[in-house]
């Protein structure tokens, strides 16, 4: 479970998070959507424990991320797969290499274990011929798939995504999203999902979050939000700015 409560953060005197609230059940996926700015990527950082938060605290599995020693900090996200929105792979490692120094580096598995653990991965993201690929050698949709395969290679409680669709094509992206939302049903990893796509949204949410100038101005169903009347998130869930809605009705 996770457990945000009351998190302020300011950089350089700009309110950047301004009191945020929110849990996440265990084997929930819940999705953040909001505009550009609106506190995504910073919300983020502080999940995994990269920037501590001005006030309020964070709790992952009852441990307050602000309070812990750098090794207990890096068993908590031993815990965490990270899918980032580039794929993130090693340009100078091949597909085999990019997972087994995540496995090797979070578990104790031999090396058959890994070999195996490593084409089962593979097998589950319809990637399991590019093994011996290089980063360059794959589409962005098929990084986007090796850097999923990595983040559930070692096995986590958690999967975080970061934009999973942004730059992909529309049969790319439905893929990735029948990817998380198995992963999360399937394999009952607890997933929080960054994204602009309300079409993720409607595929995979449990839940959804939206951050509307550094405020939870959203938590609810995929349903309510497809129903608010409210003219900042139907303008959002629309893809229509506040101005456009406002000449309409003239």
């Amino acid at each position: 479970m996770i457990n945000v409560s009351s998190i302020y953060k300011s950089f350089n005197g700009k309110d950047v998070l301004r009191g945020v609230d929110f849990n996440i059940q265990s084997g929930e996926c819940v999705v953040v959507i909001g505009k550009s700015g609106s506190g995504k990527s910073v919300l983020l950082k502080h999940l995994l424990g990269l920037i501590s938060p001005d006030s309020g605290f964070i709790k992952i599995d009852g441990l307050n991320l602000d309070e812990l020693t750098y090794r207990e900090l890096q068993r908590v996200r031993s815990k965490i797969g990270m899918v980032f929105q580039s794929g993130a792979l090693f340009d100078s490692m091949n597909v085999y290499e990019n997972l087994k120094i995540a496995i090797d580096r979070l578990t104790n598995l031999k090396q058959n274990q890994i070999d195996d653990r490593i084409e089962q991965c593979l097998d589950e993201v319809g990637m399991k011929e590019t093994k011996l690929l290089m980063p360059s050698e794959l589409s962005g949709g098929m990084k986007k798939r090796v850097g999923i395969a990595r983040a559930i290679s070692f096995k986590p409680d958690y999967l975080f995504y970061d934009e999973p669709t942004t730059g992909l094509d529309p049969i790319m992206s439905d893929t990735i999203n029948k990817l998380i939302y198995k992963f999360n049903k399937k394999n009952k990893i607890t997933t929080l999902v960054i994204t602009h796509s309300m079409k993720t949204v409607f595929e995979i949410a449990d839940r959804v979050l939206m951050l509307n100038n550094g405020k939870i101005y959203f938590n609810g169903s995929v349903n309510d939000i497809k129903n608010s009347k409210d003219v900042i998130i139907s303008s959002f869930v629309n893809g229509k700015e506040i101005l456009d809605l406002e000449y309409e009705k003239q």
